[in-house]
């Protein structure tokens, strides 16, 4: 495979207070045979609004003789559909989608017809994108695992679970469950008692641990599809599973469509599909320790295996050097319409509109006035959606969200819960 100029465009994960373990970014620039060009459009947005967006970073595109152009849709939209379709002409265009059962529907799926491939978690994502005739890879789960292999820790915890409470389907309703049949567990994350903890802090839990759970049902209210109830009914493959398999801890995972593709069940992880089988599991894996350290270590064997950054990238990049090349001597042929739908549109037009009052509020009015020009294009609303972004900027205010922190902490304080 020869070298590639790269360009990515970089992901952001405001939300965390540590960054996650799979990072496109880091993987490319540890293969180290390409010339990676990182563009944080989302700093470059701020900077500069939706008008000179474009222009810089077209501009660096072709500056850096790029090739390949990796774009990391997080279900925002600062760009046009247009603007990827135009540059599907000079570059090969790859659409990089996660959590895409919430952004798929008023999203992902529009973007995709910009973009000569996509990159996505499951099998059966991949299908409903080649429904929609965009082709498709699998995107495995992929960590650097280069200190991995020499972590040791004591198993001191029966059980544990580290994630988000409020919000996501089941969660509480399972640990206050396991609780309330007197399983010793450790529960760390954002809206539990233990609070949010470090990536080293969550590794060593983990590592400690020997139970590790990992849940699948979606988020309900924080997310774009908030008014497309049935969706509440999917669930979402987690890469905690690999995260604590990794940790040579016993995985117990909530079922989840194509799972079965990165571990084998039964020998390297378990599932469960109700909080009847939960604690049934619990329960047997707690008493039966060599079958469950027998399993922990199969799991992390194959998660070593399966997810080194370095390997999964250098595939990827084999297999988008393919479809390129079929690109470029004519043999791909796609649609060239663009379908917009209403429910597309009134997603697009309320992120917009919620960027013009951000603008306003921080003084930047001449920014305003450009976000005003994009939204009177479709001039639209999805109440949801505008208040999910003037959500997430008010959270992003140090002030305003450590009052909001204080008082959920002294509600919580009045309203205690087991979990």
């Amino acid at each position: 495979m020869r070298s590639y100029n790269i360009a990515i465009f970089t992901e952001t994960q405001c939300s965390l207070d540590y960054e996650m373990g799979t990072s496109p970014l880091r993987a490319l620039k540890r293969i180290g045979k390409h010339n990676i060009i990182p563009i944080d459009h989302k700093a470059l947005y701020k900077l500069h609004g939706p008008s000179k967006i474009i222009e810089i970073t077209k501009e660096l595109l072709r500056e850096n003789k790029v090739e390949i152009v990796i774009f990391g849709l997080e279900g925002e939209y600062e760009f046009p559909i247009e603007y990827f379709f135009g540059l599907r002409e000079h570059y090969f265009m790859v659409l990089h989608v996660g959590d895409d059962e919430h952004y798929f529907d008023k999203s992902s799926r529009y973007y995709s017809q910009a973009f000569d491939l996509v990159m996505t978690q499951t099998r059966l994502s991949m299908g409903r994108f080649e429904m929609y005739g965009v082709d498709s890879i699998l995107l495995p789960p992929a960590f650097d695992i280069s200190g991995i292999k020499n972590l040791h820790y004591e198993k001191t915890y029966d059980v544990s679970f580290i994630g988000v409470i409020i919000n996501k389907i089941g969660r509480k309703d399972y640990l206050n469950f396991l609780i309330e049949n007197n399983i010793d567990i450790k529960i760390f994350g954002f809206g539990t008692s233990g609070g949010v903890v470090s990536r080293n802090e969550m590794c060593r839990v983990s590592g400690s641990s020997k139970i590790g759970l990992n849940f699948t049902g979606l988020a309900t209210n924080n997310c774009l599809d908030s008014d497309i109830t049935i969706n509440r009914r999917m669930k979402q493959p987690k890469v905690r599973a690999h995260e604590i398999a990794l940790m040579n801890t016993f995985v117990l995972a909530e079922y989840v469509p194509g799972i079965e593709e990165f571990f084998d069940i039964g020998e390297e992880i378990d599932i469960f599909h109700d909080k009847n089988e939960l604690l049934e599991k619990v329960k047997y894996y707690l008493k039966h320790d060599l079958k469950r350290e027998e399993m922990a270590d199969k799991g992390f064997e194959r998660a070593l295996r399966d997810c080194d950054e370095v390997v999964v990238w250098e595939k990827l990049l084999a297999e988008i050097g393919d479809k390129m090349e079929m690109k470029n001597n004519g043999k791909v042929e796609r649609e060239d319409i663009i379908y917009k739908d209403p429910i597309f549109k009134r997603a697009f037009s309320s992120f917009h509109f919620s960027k013009m009052w951000e603008f306003m509020l921080q003084g930047e009015f001449g920014k305003a006035v450009d976000e005003f020009k994009v939204f009177i294009k479709y001039p639209l609303l999805d109440w949801g959606v505008f208040l999910f972004y003037v959500q997430r900027y008010l959270a992003s205010i140090g002030w305003l969200r450590r009052m909001v922190q204080k008082l959920r902490g002294r509600l919580r304080g009045n309203n205690v819960s087991k979990v």
